[in-house]
């Protein structure tokens, strides 16, 4: 059992997962989203750049990586990456 709580990263994977692959969403509308289903996730406390194919200065592990969760497309929206990546 994990006792500890899931990270932001985590969150994100379970919220866009498999069945979202391929989707495209606005920045604001991952944000609305992801507050829905945990609301301790503020858009101040997750962005999606942070998690995206691209990544930046303080970004989660997961960017820049095959593990990311999204794709940056430009003017604010991502594409939900692939789960499983060959």
């Amino acid at each position: 059992m994990n006792i500890l709580a899931p990270t932001h990263h985590e969150k994100i994977k379970k919220v866009f997962n498999k069945s979202h692959e391929g989707e495209i969403f606005h920045y604001t509308q991952i944000q609305k989203i992801l507050e829905a289903f945990y609301p301790d996730l503020t858009k101040k406390s997750v962005q999606p750049w942070d998690h995206d194919n691209i990544g930046n200065k303080g970004a989660c592990c997961c960017a820049a990586t095959q593990d990311n969760s999204f794709e940056r497309l430009g003017g604010g929206y991502y594409k939900v990456a692939p789960h499983e990546k060959e």
